[in-house]
């Protein structure tokens, strides 16, 4: 089977999105870093508060002003559209540094063997043993790699109907269930 596609800047934020609320690893780590920044906020403005009791001077107002930054930053990391804008502006300032593999014509083809990926940027070809998982949500369809956070977004619009997404992703799937129990 074959897809054709472009992915553009919101498929990759979209993925990063889903990533960020189904994996394991990325609710363990952003749970770890409001904490940290909820200790320093804290931290911070407590030892700004008495500095400025002790001695009035500038250093106090320069700690609050940071545990003040901290806590704002918590906060607007339980505000989606804010998750959102974020996720957009990381991806377009790395855009700007170097071009994104992701970013152009995808022709993807998947076979019992695994997946090739041939693009601008050359041709890719990784085994279905390779991916820890398949999941498809709404309007994509995620394949996530054993190694790191690499995978590859399927979005829904690169297919004619409603018929061929979900016949491309039970393929998809079926080659993955197979691979794995001849692993096993």
């Amino acid at each position: 089977m074959e897809v054709e596609f472009e992915l553009t800047k919101d498929d990759l934020v979209e993925s990063h999105l889903y990533y960020l609320k189904n994996s394991p690893l990325a609710k363990k780590q952003t749970r770890n870093v409001r904490i940290l920044a909820a200790s320093f906020g804290v931290v911070l403005t407590v030892i700004g508060f008495i500095s400025l009791g002790i001695v009035y001077d500038y250093f106090g107002l320069v700690f609050i002003a940071f545990g003040v930054t901290c806590i704002v930053g918590l906060v607007q990391s339980y505000i989606p559209g804010s998750v959102r804008k974020r996720a957009l502006k990381t991806l377009e300032n790395f855009h700007n540094i170097t071009p994104n593999p992701e970013l152009c014509l995808h022709n993807i083809s998947i076979s019992n063997e695994g997946i090739i990926d041939i693009s601008d940027f050359g041709e890719s070809k990784e085994f279905w043993k390779g991916f820890r998982e398949i999941k498809q949500s709404g309007n994509y369809l995620y394949f996530y790699s054993l190694v790191g956070n690499k995978g590859y977004v399927f979005p829904k619009r690169a297919f004619p109907d409603e018929a061929s997404f979900t016949q491309f992703s039970q393929s998809a799937r079926d080659f993955h269930a197979k691979a794995l129990a001849e692993k096993s």
